[in-house]
């Protein structure tokens, strides 16, 4: 799969001092999408207004979601599907995630974006 190079900087401007990464995603429908950009702007919203929240996202193991993530690789100018174990085995060089299983029942994931 062959896309236009988006490390252009005129496409979208960085935070001053920031990096930026494109990424594609695909869904089973368009709400799946439209809900993925609520997450998006209200994450965006609360480093506007300089808010800390913590956010649960519900994904449906039966298939009803079926996002797939795909990263702009700038070397190649393709973008290629995320691997889940590279992307959690990796250091993310901020914030961390832990896993929690105090009730023996499930366990939950957490992020943390700072």
């Amino acid at each position: 799969m062959t896309d236009k190079n988006y490390s252009d900087p005129s496409i979208v401007e960085p935070v001053e001092g920031g990096v930026t990464r494109y990424y594609k995603i695909t869904a089973v429908n368009e709400g799946q999408l439209n809900m993925l950009e609520k997450v998006f702007a209200y994450m965006q919203y609360l480093g506007a207004v300089g808010s800390s929240r913590q956010l649960t996202i519900y994904c449906d193991g039966d298939g009803a979601v079926r996002l797939k993530f795909y990263k702009h690789n700038e070397d190649e100018f393709v973008f290629r599907a995320l691997n889940y174990d590279e992307a959690m085995g990796a250091d993310s060089g901020y914030g961390n995630y832990q896993v929690n299983d105090n009730d023996g029942v499930g366990k939950e994931t957490y992020f943390d974006l700072g």
